[in-house]
C-alpha cells in the first residue's frame, strides 16, 4: 500500500502549500499522523474523519496525504510530490481461523484477493495512464 500527498489539480500556490490532517485523537494509522509530524505548522484545516481529506483536497482546500489507489484515479487531483515510501506498508487479508474454510468466507476472501492482485500496481502507487 503506498501514500502520497495530493491536492488540487492545478491549484493555486497559496491553498497547496495548506495541509489537512485528522485530528491528532483521530490519526490511528501513519499516514493520518505524518502531516502532525512532518507538517504540523502548516495545518490549514483539521477534520475529525479521514474520507473528509478527500473532499477538501477536492475542493482546493489544501493538500493531504491520500492512499495512492485514491488519489491516482481522481481526475481531480495531482500529486504534490514523490510517494511517501516511509509510509509503504503491507496489506493483508485476514479471517478467522475456524471460520476461513467455510464456503461464504472462502468465496468472499477469494473475491477480494482476486481484485486486489488485479489492481496491485495501482495500490502500489505505480499511477494509471490518464486517459480523461
Amino acid at each position: 500500500m503506498a501514500y502520497a500527498a495530493y491536492r488540487q489539480r492545478n491549484a493555486p500556490d497559496g491553498l497547496a502549500a495548506s495541509w489537512l490532517a485528522v485530528s491528532e485523537e483521530d490519526a490511528i494509522s501513519p499516514y493520518l499522523r505524518w502531516p502532525h509530524e512532518n507538517a504540523g505548522a502548516a495545518i490549514a484545516v483539521i477534520v475529525s474523519r479521514p474520507r473528509s481529506l478527500l473532499d477538501l483536497v477536492r475542493s482546493g482546500a489544501g493538500q493531504a496525504v491520500l492512499p495512492c489507489f485514491a488519489g491516482d484515479l481522481d481526475p481531480g487531483l495531482e500529486r504534490a510530490g514523490d510517494e511517501l515510501k516511509s509510509l509503504r506498508h503491507t496489506q493483508w487479508i485476514v479471517t478467522n481461523s475456524e471460520d476461513r474454510h467455510r464456503r461464504d468466507i472462502r468465496t468472499v476472501s477469494d473475491r477480494l484477493y482476486r481484485l486486489l492482485k488485479s489492481h496491485a500496481d495501482l495500490i502500489a502507487g505505480k499511477r494509471p495512464s490518464r486517459s480523461f
